[in-house]
């Protein structure tokens, strides 16, 4: 039943949607349908059943997402209830495929709770999908025992949308016109004063010229801002919108035809010239962003949410009052973000713990000492250059375009300025000041916890950084200062190089009959609890000292943050509030260039605390894990047991904590092995829990190296993106989709394709269909229809094509130093500049990046294997896998 406020609602009428109607099959998929209006808004109700009896989840679940995307075509509020007998409250695979297929269409199920309740059970079979906004609608349980399942009441308030708002804010307008005029006013600066004057205030003199020119070209103004603005609406559109509404008028009053068919011919004018004008707007804005992720979903939620409130107030509960004023809140973020190191890490840290007792600490100077090598305007340039623009600002609101713009008028005096810091060891005070913004995470929001601090710091700040970051990692990298363990922040390392290395070394492990075990290792604020003091005797060990570690010291040395928030006040203006400036005791500045490489000098020496030959510790920043492996449970429940005390001593003495609760290790084993090894591991006298998986550098590893949940996470994520292509499909061309395609879906199934992609063939498949329908979903096709020719013709990999793209490259990396099949002999049989495949003894160390790689690397075509150059190489497989269009493996060897 349908009803309206008071009435029960006589507009909807049964509706046949012909192609819904062929997908009906008695106890599969049993639907019928009702369309109407309420108020202005039109909306669809379907009713779904599927009998207990039907069997097959996927053919129902297949049939339901077609008639998704039949619904969204035609209607934009489209509500579907019944009973599916999938149980949404049951962890299967039938609820996983369920609640991808909502997705893909940005619907969402309302029904999260009992249905059906007996006395030995209760699940949740009947529920209601809809894509209208969440906010809009309400769902409860009604008890009828009209039947032995729950009735469901749904309520839609139309009326809780509300009209565009306008606000007001001030801004600066960084206009091509004020532009110019900063580059004229700089243009006629000297700098003479700067040149001459104490090195201690040369930046402060370079920062007061430019500030008042900037000032001066750049005033804040006050600016209306609307919310959801269509951007893409011009001038000569709106000019048209009033001689339609001007035409409008005229016939009302003379009643003439032949205007009234002019009007009619100059609305699909306007309607043709709209759509166009919308059309190009949003893929201009997706194909010229820095970032497409950000741009597509802030393009599809002004389609799909446009209700959605512009900002609204932080409420924190402090001392038992809840506060949403934002002058407190702000104080109350500065508070828990400055002191969250000395209330949640350092009282929970090892008492004892004194890095002069711990042998592995580095102690002795190095013999090589880092040298600072000027800055010139040149590299200055380039620097410049380099940076995304982007125009977040630090608290001198001065953003990296603007600079970018005139880096040629100011490279000099910046040089001048950044060489002078480095002589003298000073880093400008000015450039010390931290910006913080709050991102909610997740959990209660009233809780200053469940907020992540992000740091945005002066742009000049980050100028400075990348100079001495260039020389300090090209002085690291070449004299071997980092741990060979360490794949955080390197050049040619990666969190997948990182998960390479591990599963391979946990594959050897069990191809050698031994029991493997991989602790995961959670630390508690790390970046935030680093200690200055024992950086800089760090960096002075390193061989870093004199001047250049003045400069450090200064770096690190009265670091200051403010947060600062942003609502709308009772006058409708965007306004904004900082926290009072205080100073930062702990870390190393978040948000900055130097910050993640001065981290990884902070635990370098880290592997050394594991001194056992069976043990290994595989790190990316400050994400630390252990394989420890052996043939007797018992060794390496000892060995993991005295590795964990080396490892927690290690991390007391530099301030680090060990969280034990987010601690967790798994025991590797194949799938034929039923014994469920279960070794008792200890951190902090309390027992580390044994998981089955885990989430590891960004990949869902499992005890059996099936890479099943993996899977599934990854459906997820395309889900979504599918969802990102349809939505943008209405109004984008073939190119932009693509874009958003690499950016959405590819870019999820590439990263650590070269690990999960030896899963089986049966999860393979999963992510082929789903690229299908990307495919069918950008060229607008049927979808039964073949798409094979494609791939080859839009230039995609499949997953297949991917998987071997990434082992190929792999093994070629390390080509020149594995065996050839002729190495052994000296015959001229026809393989013998071949790779020699490693010995294995179970099939599941095929799964190692290396061994799959030789075998695919070994069919690869001989002109391909010629090739010396390794981004030639690179290139040429791709294109050569892209026109294979492999949907198996299979496929590869034969061709």
């Amino acid at each position: 039943m349908i009803l309206c406020k008071d009435s029960v609602f006589h507009q909807f009428k049964k509706v046949d949607i012909h192609q819904i109607k062929e997908l009906v099959t008695e106890k599969e998929f049993e639907c019928c349908s009702v369309a109407g209006k309420i108020g202005k808004y039109s909306i669809i109700v379907v009713g779904l059943y599927r009998t207990p009896g039907a069997t097959y989840d996927q053919v129902f679940l297949g049939k339901l997402d077609i008639a998704l995307g039949i619904l969204c075509k035609n209607y934009n509020n489209v509500i579907l209830a019944g009973d599916i007998n999938i149980d949404i409250l049951k962890n299967s695979r039938a609820c996983d495929m369920l609640k991808n297929i909502l997705t893909q269409h940005s619907f969402q199920y309302l029904v999260d709770f009992p249905t059906r309740v007996t006395l030995e059970s209760q699940s949740s079979i009947d529920n209601v999908f809809t894509n209208i906004n969440r906010s809009q609608v309400t769902v409860s349980g009604v008890i009828t025992e009209l039947s032995d399942h729950d009735a469901q009441l749904v309520e839609v308030d139309f009326k809780t949308v509300k009209r565009k708002q306008c606000f007001t804010q001030l801004k600066r307008k960084f206009t091509k016109q004020n532009t110019i005029l900063f580059q004229k006013k700089l243009e006629a600066e000297s700098w003479l004063s700067l040149y001459l004057a104490p090195v201690d205030q040369k930046y402060d003199l370079f920062y007061n010229i430019f500030i008042y020119h900037f000032n001066l070209c750049f005033p804040l103004v006050r600016t209306r801002v609307y919310r959801n603005e269509n951007d893409w609406i011009n001038n000569e559109l709106r000019k048209d919108k009033e001689e339609l509404i001007h035409l409008s008028q005229n016939i009302r009053v003379t009643k003439d035809r032949a205007t009234k068919e002019i009007l009619n011919y100059k609305k699909k004018l306007y309607r043709t010239k709209a759509q166009n004008l919308k059309k190009d707007f949003i893929n201009n804005k997706i194909k010229n962003s820095d970032n497409i992720c950000k741009s597509t979903w802030k393009v599809i939620n002004n389609e799909t949410k446009p209700n959605q409130e512009l900002l609204s107030k932080i409420r924190l509960i402090t001392d038992g009052e809840v506060t949403s004023d934002p002058y407190k809140v702000s104080e109350i973020f500065n508070n828990y973000f400055i002191g969250m190191v000395d209330e949640c890490v350092i009282p929970n840290l090892q008492k004892d713990a004194n890095p002069n007792n711990l042998p592995f600490v580095i102690q002795n100077l190095s013999d090589k000492r880092f040298h600072i090598t000027p800055v010139d305007e040149i590299e200055l340039d380039k620097i410049i250059s380099s940076f995304k623009n982007k125009y977040s600002a630090g608290y001198d609101e001065v953003p990296m375009p603007i600079i970018k713009n005139i880096k040629h008028l100011l490279v000099k005096p910046l040089a001048h300025v950044i060489n002078s810091s480095f002589v003298s060891g000073i880093f400008p005070n000015r450039l010390k000041i931290s910006k913080i913004k709050t991102i909610f995470k997740k959990g209660n929001t009233t809780d200053p916890s469940n907020y992540r601090p992000l740091s945005i710091l002066p742009t000049f700040s980050k100028i400075y950084e990348r100079v001495m970051y260039i020389r300090l990692v090209e002085f690291l990298e070449n004299n071997n200062k980092f741990d060979e363990e360490q794949h955080g922040f390197r050049s040619g390392r990666s969190v997948i190089t990182a998960g390479i290395e591990f599963v391979e070394s946990t594959l050897d492990a069990i191809d050698r009959g031994d029991h493997a075990v991989g602790i995961f290792m959670d630390l508690s604020k790390a970046f935030d609890s680093v200690c200055h003091s024992s950086l800089i005797g760090v960096l002075n060990s390193l061989g870093i000292s004199g001047v250049v570690l003045d400069w450090f010291i200064s770096y690190l040395k009265d670091r200051n943050q403010y947060v600062e928030l942003s609502y709308i006040d009772k006058d409708n203006q965007i306004s904004f509030v900082k926290s009072q400036i205080k100073t930062i005791k702990y870390g190393v500045p978040q948000g900055s260039i130097l910050g993640p490489i001065l981290f990884l000098c902070y635990i370098n020496g880290l592997p050394k605390s594991v001194s056992n030959i069976n043990s290994r510790m595989f790190l990316y920043a400050d994400d630390s894990n252990l394989l420890v492996s052996h043939k007797s449970l018992n060794e390496i429940q000892n060995v993991s047991n005295l590795n964990l005390i080396s490892i927690l001593n290690y991390f007391s003495s530099k301030n680090l904590l060990l969280n034990p609760d987010k601690t967790n290790f798994i025991s590797f084993r194949t799938r034929q092995n039923r014994n469920d090894v279960i070794p008792s591991i200890e951190v902090l006298d309390t027992q580390i829990k044994q998981v089955d998986q885990t989430k590891f550098l960004g990949l869902i590893v499992d005890k059996n190296l099936t890479w099943d949940n993996h899977i599934q996470h990854i459906e997820k994520k395309i889900s979504s993106g599918l969802f990102v292509l349809y939505t943008l499909s209405k109004y984008c061309e073939l190119d932009t989709l693509k874009m958003v395609y690499y950016s959405h879906i590819q870019s999820h199934i590439s990263f650590g394709v070269v690990l999960y992609g030896a899963t089986s063939d049966k999860n393979l498949q999963k992510i082929l269909i789903l690229q299908k329908k990307a495919i069918r979903i950008m060229l607008k096709l049927h979808h039964q229809e073949s798409v094979r020719h494609l791939f080859s013709n839009l230039g995609i990999l499949t997953i297949y094509g991917l998987y071997i793209l990434e082992t190929v490259l792999v093994v070629k990396k390390v080509n020149d130093t594995l065996p050839k099949l002729g190495a052994s002999h000296n015959y001229l049989t026809r393989n013998r500049n071949q790779l020699a495949a490693p010995h294995i003894n179970l099939k599941i160390t095929s799964k190692k990046p290396e061994v799959a790689g030789i075998k695919f690397y070994n069919s690869l075509p001989e002109h391909i294997l010629k090739i010396d150059s390794f981004l030639l190489f690179k290139k040429t497989v791709k294109q050569y896998l892209i026109s294979k269009t492999l949907y198996s493996f299979d496929e590869f060897f034969i061709n």
